[in-house]
């Protein structure tokens, strides 16, 4: 994260630095009235050549950047477009929203901000960039031939976002590239963790970014190999610990600088979090996976001889995971004809093993292993409580009842 703890901020970091070559500098301050402001990103290509936003807009060689913080987020744009509308009738002929105005959404329009810029570079000859979640079209359209005028220049967070996607995708040392960055600094625990952290924060999407980024912590752990066939039930107890999930997401985004007591705080609140979730989960799930292997030994005593091989002992290795089956699904699993897998599985209705389902006429005939069932039933009522202990412990958020006695 950039020294703001603000994940936008380190896109556009990331954006400026590494995909166009810039040097940075970050958080000038900039005292307003009754206030104190900063320009949040500060960017110079050496060479002094320019460079284009995803649009094909050209920015200048100098350029301060304004990024919108995370509670600033606006999904349709519409309120950023009216309070840009607003600011821009401020502007005076050059461009600044003059000296001492209050109640400026965009703070590097004012001349504050342009005496402050023009200090650094020695120079008035730079460009505003504003990087925003969404901007509505229709302001973008009637405002922008203006404030291209004035080198004025606007960049929203997806465009962005596809942007590094494609430079990343296209790039001459693709290896390299992504070595340097999906590499071994951290561990994978403490990638997943600052990912999901990060992912959340820069919020992309209108909906879904909550899958999203759970889904990202599966990704991120079977990518470095530490869970690269299963997928533990991370999210279920981070879902029961819902207020220990928020404030460690909240603490992990910090305002504090990089170097400072409270951002390594910050940081260790939203990682210890995140272990002890993973923690949890993995031990709940070790005691589930214990459950299935002494339920799959009861059933091979209950069925006497299994030949190693046969069709019979091939579909007691799959059902623990594919609890719901039809005999012409399990004939894929198990490789086996449908004749062969229809007879082991009405040796294993008989054995109440399997019970069938009928779904509709006769050849529609679903089977399920009602005991399978009731064990991930209980797993999920376990990972629903504070402790685990579902017999002390009351579910903290809705789970199926509890199974019936077999």
């Amino acid at each position: 994260m950039s020294t703001r703890g603000n994940a936008s901020t380190e896109l556009g970091r990331f954006w400026l630095q590494e995909r166009h070559g810039c040097l940075l500098d970050e958080e000038l301050p900039v005292p307003v009235p009754y206030a104190l402001s900063d320009i949040d990103l500060v960017a110079m290509q050496p060479d002094l050549s320019t460079f284009t936003t995803p649009d094909g807009t050209t920015i200048g060689s100098r350029v301060i950047v304004e990024v919108e913080a995370e509670h600033d987020w606006d999904r349709t744009g519409r309120e950023f477009g009216r309070l840009l509308e607003k600011d821009a009738e401020l502007l005076d002929d050059g461009g600044w929203i003059p000296a001492g105005m209050r109640g400026v959404k965009f703070v590097m329009l004012r001349q504050e901000h342009a005496e402050r810029a023009t200090a650094y570079f020695g120079t008035d000859d730079f460009d505003r960039l504003f990087i925003v979640h969404a901007l509505d079209p229709r302001v973008r359209a009637e405002l922008t031939p203006r404030l291209a005028e004035l080198h004025i220049y606007w960049m929203t967070i997806p465009e962005l976002i596809d942007d590094v996607c494609t430079w990343c995708q296209y790039h001459p040392r693709r290896a390299a590239l992504r070595r340097a960055l999906t590499g071994n600094e951290h561990s994978p625990l403490v990638q997943a963790a600052i990912a999901h952290a990060q992912f959340e924060t820069i919020h992309p999407f209108a909906d879904g970014n909550g899958r999203s980024g759970r889904a990202l912590i599966h990704v991120i752990l079977r990518r470095r190999g530490l869970s690269p066939t299963f997928v533990p039930p991370i999210s279920l107890v981070l879902a029961t610990w819902s207020d220990d999930y928020i404030s460690g997401l909240t603490a992990f985004r910090h305002l504090d600088p990089a170097d400072s007591p409270e951002r390594s705080l910050a940081a260790h609140t939203w990682l210890r979090t995140f272990a002890g979730a993973t923690l949890r989960a993995c031990n709940d799930a070790q005691i589930y996976a214990a459950r299935v292997d002494e339920l799959v030994h009861e059933w091979r005593l209950s069925l006497g001889t299994v030949r190693k091989g046969s069709a019979l002992d091939l579909l007691l290795d799959v059902l623990p995971g594919v609890p719901l089956l039809t005999v012409e699904s399990a004939a894929g699993l198990i490789d086996r004809s449908d004749v062969a897998t229809g007879a082991v599985v009405n040796r294993l209705v008989d054995a109440g093993i399997l019970t069938q389902r009928n779904i509709g006429r006769q050849r529609y005939r679903i089977f399920e292993a009602p005991t399978v069932l009731d064990l991930f039933t209980s797993l999920e009522r376990a990972l629903a409580g504070p402790t685990g202990d579902t017999a002390t412990d009351e579910p903290a958020r809705p789970v199926p009842k509890s199974p019936p006695t077999r």
